[in-house]
């Protein structure tokens, strides 16, 4: 996906309790769709995760999605029933055979990687082509190499979601303010998810600890189309 518009989503593995959460989703996926843009998400297949994927293969095809899961990880992303999405993994291909998540495997040679890496089918025309690796930060590596490869308003959007939605957007944000990447990084506020956050962003100011510019790496958006063009806009200005 190099040259094209990457971005990376990060959003709950569950719906919420709220029906706003998941109709945002859906927006984004469309929103996304319109913009021609390539959707870099966790890989999951349920809550958030699941519909945005879903949305957004049923609106532009698998080619459009990539998710990246790690191994570890993989009983939890991958509901029951789900048996299509292109997986590429380093190690541990037996061991998801035997517990049936894989029921094909082929060799495959692609520059830079083993010839002992496999590619397994699961459920590429629902939920997109899936790449598994070792752990948890090898999938933040490689979601920022595809923000960071995609074109001129490439960058990073954040919808609702719990613990591990969180880690990313801390880590994509730290990444950010030590030079690692320069995308821009938005906030899909549904139902007023993020105003505690944005406060606690204010007082951290306030108290010394976050420098006041600090403020201005997080855009912050209450629609899919305001936080696309926010990062559109944002990445005009800092990547041309």
């Amino acid at each position: 996906m190099a040259g094209s518009f990457n971005l990376l989503v990060s959003c709950g593995h569950s719906e919420g309790r709220s029906p706003a959460h998941l109709a945002a989703a859906r927006s984004l996926a469309r929103t996304l769709h319109a913009h021609s843009i390539q959707l870099v998400y966790g890989g999951g297949t349920t809550g958030l995760m699941g519909e945005l994927a879903k949305t957004r293969v049923a609106l532009g095809g698998s080619h459009s999605v990539h998710g990246i899961v790690p191994e570890t990880s993989l009983d939890l992303s991958r509901s029951d029933g789900d048996r299509e999405a292109v997986v590429e993994s380093n190690v541990g291909i037996s061991g998801l055979v035997r517990k049936g998540i894989i029921t094909q495997v082929k060799n495959y040679v692609t520059s830079g990687m083993s010839r002992r890496k496999r590619k397994a089918i699961l459920g590429e025309r629902t939920y997109g082509r899936t790449t598994v690796v070792r752990d948890l930060q090898s999938r933040k590596k490689l979601m920022m190499k595809e923000v960071s490869s995609g074109g001129p308003g490439s960058g990073f959007i954040v919808l609702s979601g719990g613990y591990g939605m969180m880690d990313e957007l801390m880590e994509v944000t730290r990444w950010r303010t030590a030079g690692v990447h320069n995308r821009g990084i938005c906030l899909y506020n549904v139902e007023d998810f993020w105003n505690g956050f944005l406060v606690w962003i204010d007082d951290a100011i306030e108290a010394g600890f976050v420098k006041g510019s600090g403020a201005d790496i997080l855009g912050v958006g209450t629609s899919a189309e305001e936080c696309v063009l926010s990062l559109k806009n944002y990445g005009s200005t800092t990547q041309a």
